[in-house]
């Protein structure tokens, strides 16, 4: 569970909660392959990327 309490940024929304529990993450998947070419494992890793303010903003303003 995640708990962040929310500060103000210059580009902040006005919100009526004092702190998030959800999170944002970059998650990948990458797969091990043996000699012959079949999947034995799979290497899974992922970053929260909450107070990442540079990267969440950069993704909000793509969508705008």
């Amino acid at each position: 569970m995640v708990y962040q309490p929310l500060i103000e940024t210059p580009r902040t929304r006005p919100v009526n909660n004092i702190a998030e529990n959800r999170g944002m993450v970059l998650h990948s998947y990458y797969p091990v392959m043996n000699a012959g070419q079949n999947v034995k494992a799979v290497l899974i890793g992922g970053v929260l990327l909450n107070r990442n303010f540079q990267f969440v903003d950069t993704l909000r303003d793509l969508s705008l």
